[in-house]
């Protein structure tokens, strides 16, 4: 199987010649998941996503049809290697440059990804995100930042590779993160409604108050 995913050569781990290529250079690939654990060792920057121009940002958002979760702390590689839901669909998992290192005011502990695959490709970003957090409700110390759907992740090329065999996620959670996309998108929109009618009825008093004043 492979996914279309965007791989960034200009990074070496968590290295990078230029800044603008935290958002430049990430380019589509068609790989297998030996594939991008291959790219993850040689250190190159990956995110889940393809972007138009190959400029990662939520504007740019193409598709998607991984998922990749951020462990930090809370779970153990054995934990998540054992875990029900990826033993069911977990597609890979592999050591950040940070595994087992301290941290800021953290100590050392095991840090890693993980990732999993839909069963196709995800076109509406808002449905990508929703389906992205049903798989964090799951795994509760995930990073929160990883519901991003133009997150990137750094290679590392000292990682620990696991690659694991589950299927796919099925498609009637795909159909949830559909339905939960639209119910927000309507709140949305209602509250939009709800303010253009508030400044509109501002305007109007404002425009009765001053025309008042002008008699």
């Amino acid at each position: 199987m492979r996914y279309s995913l965007s791989i960034n050569r200009h990074h070496h781990d968590k290295t990078v010649g230029n800044k603008k290529h935290y958002r430049d250079g990430f380019k589509t690939q068609e790989l297998t998941i030996e594939e991008l654990a291959k790219a993850v060792k040689q250190g190159f920057a990956w995110s889940c996503a393809t972007y138009d121009r190959s400029m990662r940002s939520k504007a740019n958002y193409q598709q998607a049809q991984l998922i990749g979760l951020d462990i930090d702390n809370g779970l153990t590689l054995d934990d998540a290697l054992n875990h029900p839901f990826v033993q069911q669909y977990g597609q890979l998992i592999y050591t950040s440059a940070s595994h087992q290192k301290s941290k800021e005011d953290t100590q050392a502990c095991d840090r890693f990804r993980i990732v999993f695959s839909a069963s196709q490709p995800i076109n509406d970003l808002d449905t990508y995100e929703q389906l992205v957090r049903a798989v964090m409700g799951h795994f509760p110390s995930a990073d929160d930042s990883c519901k991003d759907a133009s997150r990137y992740w750094a290679g590392n090329s000292q990682a620990e590779i696991f690659i694991l065999d589950g299927d796919p996620l099925p498609a009637s959670l795909i159909d949830q993160a559909k339905e939960q996309a639209k119910l927000e998108w309507e709140a949305r929109e209602k509250r939009r409604q709800e303010t253009l009618a508030r400044v509109k009825k501002q305007n109007l008093d404002e425009l009765k108050t001053l025309a008042l004043k002008l008699k």
